[in-house]
């Protein structure tokens, strides 16, 4: 059974800047990551948030901030002097050491004793399915077991905090899904930090305590998986969260507080959440109906693609004649397809729409 060698560590993110020249990377980053979370940094390339997990490495030093590790500030302390473990996404494997070897290489800096690095390798090597391999050097392993090399030599350390750079990008999609069960199965045994840097968003999801989205530098929505699936702080998040993502309809039909004129809005809503009513009427212009937070939304729209993911159908629907080109998308099961070019009347729970301010792209609350 996994056990680290040192409780694990709170860490906290202060203020957190970095620039490479003139372009800023992360900027004034703040986020507090209690001991045992396991945390997942998604965002698109170029976002920082791979920028990001490095400064809390020690890897590259902050413009401005601070990085917290166990409460105590980490800026000045190299790598080494921190209680982190890191996989790499390039794997940074000694090409000229065995597998074996590569995985010992912190223990033996340790100085733990012979006999204990020969059972922790042996033990963490099996667990993820490379323990024939331990005697082969990285150029005679495939991309998917370099990958589990790579992970095998940070678990093995057992530290207070894992940081994880896209751990399972270079294996193929079966893999893929079994490793994902393994580390959130290993993160409950060890009961260290785990910071997960991530473009997949299924990995995210399923990985993470808490998901952090980053865009252009600047941390956009922090909290559990499904809030952050339900309810995203941004039109932003919400058109990057989600396959489909969410759908965004412009609509200036939202009821204003204390007969306050309604706002200009955005409604989002999720495919999963579309109701099929029946046979829709578009003869003209297509039908947006509300108001969207204190009623049912609902849609007349016409088919115009249908995508088979293997479990359902995502059902595109065009509203015609509308000046936005308003176009939905609809999850419904594989069962009873519609056909190309039929007129569908949907509707949407008013507790599953979401309105954003059209001018800011931020979240209304309701």
């Amino acid at each position: 059974m996994f056990e680290t060698s040192l409780p694990p560590q709170a860490v906290d993110l202060v203020g957190l800047s970095k620039a490479y020249g003139s372009t800023p990377a992360v900027i004034d980053v703040d986020m507090a990551i209690p001991a045992g979370e396991s945390l997942v940094i998604l965002g698109p390339s170029g976002s920082g948030k791979s920028t990001l997990l490095r400064l809390i490495a020690g890897l590259e030093t902050p413009d401005s901030g601070d990085v917290r590790i166990g409460g105590a500030s980490a800026v000045g302390l190299g790598p080494d002097e921190r209680d982190i473990a890191m996989v790499f996404q390039s794997y940074a494997l000694f090409p000229h050491m065995r597998a074996f070897d590569n995985i010992a290489f912190g223990l033996r800096a340790r100085r733990v004793p012979r006999a204990e690095v020969t059972r922790l390798v042996t033990e963490t090597a099996e667990g993820f399915g490379i323990g024939h391999l331990l005697r082969r050097r990285p150029a005679q392993l495939s991309g998917g077991e370099r990958q589990r090399v790579a992970l095998s030599r940070a678990l093995v350390r057992r530290s207070g905090v894992f940081l994880l750079d896209e751990p399972l990008s270079n294996l193929d999609a079966q893999l893929r899904a079994d490793m994902r069960l393994q580390l959130r199965e290993l993160h409950a045994r060890v009961g260290a930090t785990f910071i997960t840097v991530t473009h997949d968003q299924s990995e995210a999801l399923a990985l993470g305590d808490r998901v952090a989205i980053m865009h252009a530098g600047r941390l956009q929505q922090l909290g559990p998986p499904q809030d952050v699936y339900d309810t995203p702080a941004t039109t932003w998040v919400a058109r990057f969260l989600g396959t489909p993502p969410m759908n965004l309809v412009e609509s200036s039909c939202m009821e204003g507080e204390d007969g306050a004129p309604p706002p200009d809005s955005t409604i989002g809503f999720r495919a999963e959440d579309v109701h099929i009513d029946g046979p829709g009427a578009i003869d003209g212009p297509g039908t947006l109906a509300g108001p969207a937070i204190e009623g049912d939304l609902t849609l007349d729209g016409r088919v115009t693609t249908i995508e088979r993911t293997g479990s359902d159908l995502l059902v595109h629907l065009a509203v015609v004649g509308r000046p936005d080109h308003a176009a939905v998308v609809v999850r419904m099961p594989r069962s009873d397809p519609p056909t190309i070019g039929t007129d569908l009347r949907v509707s949407v729970p008013s507790d599953r729409i979401v309105a954003f301010d059209r001018t800011s792209g931020v979240r209304i609350p309701r």
